[in-house]
């Protein structure tokens, strides 16, 4: 066998593998997974907003096109709290979306323990929310 021969036959195999490593994509983003969101969504009142922590926000998409949200909360005071929240859809244009899903719930915070606040958007069209937290009375 001939050096060029050689030389023919290991650039065919280095090609070929090239090939195949090159054509095998991973998407590092999977538009299914949640992704975290922007914290300035949540809106919270003046006294409240120094005792509950925003730690994250997670987003994605149902199956039918729904926006799903969850928040988790702390709360960083020595005592536990309660408040009320609501979460707020809007649409592309930033337009509030009227549903009657979007009540006040009461929610109780112990002190130092993660609680997980979850949203579902009535419709596909909603692209944004917004969350607002309160004292309970």
């Amino acid at each position: 066998m001939s050096v060029n021969h050689l030389a023919l036959n290991l650039f065919a195999i280095v090609g070929v593998l090239a090939l195949a490593t090159g054509c095998r994509t991973v998407n590092p983003i999977d538009p299914a997974a949640p992704q975290v969101a922007d914290t300035s969504r949540v809106l919270t009142e003046a006294p409240l907003a120094r005792k509950v922590q925003v730690v994250q926000i997670l987003q994605t998409r149902t199956d039918g096109g729904l926006l799903q949200v969850q928040v988790e909360l702390l709360n960083k005071s020595n005592r536990g709290k309660e408040i009320n929240y609501r979460f707020e859809w809007v649409d592309q244009g930033g337009f509030a979306i009227d549903t009657l899903l979007s009540r006040w719930s009461r929610l109780s915070l112990s002190v130092g323990k993660p609680v997980m606040v979850r949203g579902l958007a009535p419709t596909p069209s909603a692209s944004d929310f917004r969350l607002k937290l309160v004292r309970a009375n």
